[in-house]
């Protein structure tokens, strides 16, 4: 089964809240009402490591690792392959957006799948969609400027403080933080004791890509994404192209394509 989706939207709910985000992970050319971003002229390859802890209700510790590389070239068409792991060997699951062509690509590869059997789906925007160059709440300045330390915005939600830390240099890239905490009071939503929930994310404004965040909720556990081993250069183009010994189906009408 094709697993598609828009790459680098990204929503994280926080303790039952949901807390937007710029575009995460990929920096994809992703809707937003009916605008898309278009990232030029910052191109990277890059590993996003995903592991997720959970405590089980019946105590036990769980943790899942999720894989993914990524890819944006320097037009702005992105590639990611999430990368599964099993007894039958490697497969992925791919998506291509090539906010150029306005047409996004998804499909699942790997040694052991029947190729036929696993078309390609394409996606198109519409030609109404309107592209911007950057996100509208992204900084503009080619150097960011860095928020105090300790400076401290109150959330529209009383129980949610915003509180942006000092910029620093991750993974080889300059980053700025933001640390989310949601204080559910004692007796809201069934609990008998005060919740505290925490988002950390580390944006680089340069990338206009998340290289690190890490949520911690008592109620979902704890997930951690990092983007690691990022390469500043422009990537093969042969990369954001659909193999050409696929079907392709289009995923609004359900019909082949070819």
């Amino acid at each position: 089964m094709i697993r598609f989706c828009l790459a680098g939207a990204a929503t994280i709910a926080l303790c039952a809240m949901a807390v937007s985000q710029k575009p995460a992970s990929t920096g994809a050319a992703t809707a937003k009402a009916t605008q898309f971003a278009v990232l030029k002229g910052m191109p990277y390859s890059a590993t996003q490591t995903t592991t997720i802890t959970k405590v089980e209700p019946d105590g036990q510790t769980t943790t899942q690792t999720l894989i993914s590389l990524l890819w944006r070239d320097a037009e702005g068409r992105t590639r990611q392959d999430d990368i599964n792991e099993n007894m039958m060997g490697e497969t992925r699951a791919i998506n291509v957006s090539d906010p150029i062509a306005r047409v996004g690509y998804a499909w699942n590869d790997g040694d052991d799948l029947d190729k036929r059997a696993n078309p390609v789906i394409v996606s198109y925007t519409p030609e109404s969609w309107r592209e911007i160059d950057t996100w509208p709440d992204s900084q503009s300045s080619a150097k960011p400027q860095n928020p105090p330390l300790g400076d401290r915005a109150r959330h529209s939600d009383p129980n949610v403080t915003v509180e942006m830390l000092q910029h620093k240099i991750l993974n080889g890239i300059y980053v700025e933080g933001q640390r989310v905490t949601r204080t559910i009071p004692a007796g809201a939503a069934g609990s008998g004791k005060s919740i505290i929930g925490t988002l950390e994310k580390w944006y680089s404004p340069e990338l206009q890509l998340t290289i690190y965040s890490v949520q911690d909720c008592p109620r979902s556990g704890k997930t951690v994404v990092e983007v690691t081993n990022i390469n500043r250069s422009n990537p093969d183009p042969s990369l954001f192209q659909p193999p050409a010994n696929r079907p392709k189906i289009d995923m609004a009408t359900g019909q082949p394509l070819n």
